[in-house]
């Protein structure tokens, strides 16, 4: 059965508000296809590979210094569901892993909640390569 994601999102949210990342989820991006006939004021829509992570915000660089903006690091995360103990970067989309390589060292995260339905890891992203099980931050 495929998955629908919201397993791995809930464990991201656990995550975020147990280390103190203040993450907004961000909605995918959809082409409007026009209007549906016979329905005034709605619209068919897709969505579309526009690369945008499934969650954005802030982390504090140091929790003593409180949320001034110089301690804040700007954080960018994609969740996905991993079944066995490595997940290969390639499954992210071309367009994900090109914005997650332009942004800044240590601002971008993969967040892999296990097939095993444990708590998740989070992964620092790289472009190529593997994440493997047990290597995330703790």
């Amino acid at each position: 059965m495929r998955s629908n994601g919201r397993g791995g999102e809930e464990a991201a949210r656990y995550y975020f508000r147990r280390h103190g990342w203040e993450m907004e989820k961000m909605e995918s991006p959809a082409k409007n296809l026009g209007p549906v006939f016979g329905k005034p004021g709605q619209f068919r829509a897709v969505y579309t590979e526009g690369g945008v992570p499934d969650f954005i915000g802030f982390r504090m660089n140091d929790p003593k210094l409180g949320r001034h903006w110089s301690n804040l690091i700007p954080t960018y995360c994609e969740v996905k569901e991993a079944h066995g103990d490595t997940w290969p970067a390639s499954k992210l989309t071309p367009e994900q892993r090109a914005f997650m390589a332009a942004l800044p060292v240590g601002t971008a995260f993969v967040f892999l909640l296990w097939n095993d339905g444990g708590a998740g890891e989070m992964h620092t992203f790289i472009p190529r390569g593997s994440y493997k099980r047990g290597q995330g931050m703790k």
